[in-house]
């Protein structure tokens, strides 16, 4: 009779834990991963992103299309990056593919490109640019979120998330990729901008980090919705641009140092400050997308 009771016992105490274990809500989701990964110190990322361009310029059409493939580890306590990977860029049949490194230090951020080593300063935006995580953060502060059916991958449970963004952050975000902040405007028509976009992230249960994320978005850009009405631009692009990102090694220790070749490279942000032929030069060494954009629309 005693084992019975005992048992009994045990069997209450689990119902009760269980009655008593509490549904998260999705406010409480979104408040706990944004607080979880504005705290990551560090962590590696693994990014794939292809973008499809399609404007005119000159009377031809222009169809630009880029592949970029890196992963590396970012320091963010600390401003510290490095990425390494591929780019191949197709601009109406022409291919262009090029081995890439970036280092983000000391206040500068470091890439190589066609083997030739390149710096600026690291100001905020472009710092924004390489912080994978930060530009989630953002979104998912700026508007709402869904959930979506929870996922189990590699034994590890997951909230899978429905991001639904301000507008405008997408936007701000995008140009900012492409080195084009300048052109943001409070009179863009973000509504009109952004045809279709589509953003999930997989969030771990136990600790609210973001390890996984998926985003694909479709924007047409015209004079009218960039907020360039009187103007004599009379261009317009399209862009359908994915991106998949993977997260891993959360708050561990990099050591990241810059490599001895890169100690002479060539300084963008003295370039751009002249008016002579190589900063005509240094304008062409951010992003063939970024360039027609600001050809388009500058």
């Amino acid at each position: 009779m005693k084992s019975k009771l005992i048992t009994f016992g045990i069997l209450l105490m689990g119902i009760l834990l269980i009655g008593c274990s509490k549904e998260l809500t999705t406010e409480e989701i979104q408040n706990k991963l944004i607080q979880a990964n504005s705290n990551l110190n560090s962590y590696s990322v693994d990014m794939k992103m292809s973008m499809n361009m399609v404007t005119e310029m000159l009377g031809q059409q222009m169809n630009i299309k880029s592949d970029i493939n890196s992963k590396g580890n970012i320091d963010r306590t600390n401003k510290k990056m490095v990425l390494k990977g591929t780019v191949k860029y197709d601009t109406s049949g022409m291919r262009t593919e090029m081995d890439t490194e970036t280092y983000a230090l000391d206040n500068y951020l470091y890439t190589k490109t066609m083997n030739m080593w390149m710096k600026m300063k690291l100001d905020k935006d472009i710092w924004t640019q390489q912080d994978q995580v930060s530009q989630i953060v953002e979104l998912v502060q700026s508007g709402t979120i869904e959930r979506l059916e929870d996922e189990t991958i590699d034994k590890n449970p997951y909230y899978v998330i429905k991001i639904n963004p301000d507008l405008k952050k997408v936007v701000e975000l995008a140009l900012q990729q492409q080195q084009q902040s300048e052109l943001l405007n409070q009179n863009m028509d973000f509504g009109d901008m952004i045809k279709s976009y589509s953003s999930t992230i997989w969030v771990n249960k136990k600790t609210f980090v973001i390890e996984k994320s998926k985003t694909d978005m479709k924007m047409l850009m015209t004079p009218e919705n960039m907020g360039k009405k009187g103007t004599t631009t009379s261009g317009e692009i399209e862009m359908d641009s994915s991106v998949e990102i993977k997260i891993s090694n959360i708050n561990k220790d990099f050591v990241i140092n810059l490599p001895e070749e890169a100690k002479d490279a060539m300084d963008l942000t003295e370039l751009k400050e002249s008016l002579n032929q190589k900063s005509e030069q240094a304008k062409g060494t951010t992003s063939i997308t970024g360039n027609a954009i600001a050809e388009v629309f500058s």
